[in-house]
């Protein structure tokens, strides 16, 4: 366990509360996750700013999850360099 720090740990948390089917739990150990992940580990800041979305969805914050896709690395966002996707069903899907 010693190889894990608090960021980590906070990570899984959120991924397992998710799992689980809590309803806020995910969603805030995301934030404390992000919080703590320095910038330089962009990999691990990109899983845990997906897993807040997918909380987000879960929670039918479909406003709030699309927010996520703007360039949280710091980098252009998807739909800057031409590779974002759009799906138009799902807003009308997720939103019932």
């Amino acid at each position: 366990m010693a190889f894990y720090g608090s960021a980590e740990l906070l990570a899984v948390t959120a991924v397992v509360r998710d799992e689980t089917g809590e309803a806020t739990g995910p969603e805030a150990a995301s934030h404390r996750a992000l919080a703590v992940i320095p910038q330089r580990f962009r990999r691990n800041r990109a899983l845990a700013t997906l897993q807040l979305a997918t909380a987000q969805l879960h929670q039918r914050n479909v406003d709030q999850a699309a927010a996520r896709r703007t360039a949280p690395l710091g980098g252009p966002t998807a739909r800057e360099t031409g590779h974002h996707i759009e799906h138009p069903g799902i807003e009308q899907a997720l939103r019932g």
